[in-house]
């Protein structure tokens, strides 16, 4: 599930240096590169948890949904690209492809329904008979013929 809330970008700011350089320097240990940066304790292992949260695992699958979309020309809907996958190897839901493919802007137009107003005019029906007799309809009101 998505949080609606805005987060903050981790890669902004000095945390996030300060776990690159913990990447760059795996020999120092933490406690002083938190004493060099004072930074606190806590505020390095939220940073640290936020970064392995932010991974996504779909990533390679969405990779192989915009291979098999390209390779179909843009024709294939979610069952047929999550029959794909399957022969790939991948076990995915059906549900999650066709959510997925929303994040991606990929689905074709069967889902993008509009709404119209009711109509019930369905052009001229039937025919309309020639005047073969010719009779001179000329009426001057209403039921005046019959």
């Amino acid at each position: 599930m998505t949080d609606k809330r805005k987060k903050k970008n981790p890669k902004q700011g000095k945390d996030a240096d300060h776990l690159d350089l913990l990447e760059k320097y795996p020999q120092t240990q933490i406690v002083e590169w938190l004493k060099i940066s004072s930074l606190p304790k806590s505020s390095f292992y939220e940073w640290k948890k936020k970064f392995k949260l932010m991974i996504d695992p779909d990533t390679q699958i969405k990779l192989e949904i915009r291979k098999i979309i390209k390779a179909s020309k843009e024709r294939y809907g979610y069952r047929r690209v999550s029959l794909k996958l399957r022969k790939l190897g991948y076990i995915v839901n059906h549900k999650k492809v066709l959510r997925m493919m929303r994040e991606e802007n990929v689905l074709g137009s069967k889902f993008n329904t509009r709404s119209r107003k009711y109509s019930s005019y369905k052009g001229t029906v039937g025919k309309i008979a020639d005047n073969i007799v010719a009779r001179p309809f000329n009426v001057s009101a209403a039921n005046k013929l019959w």
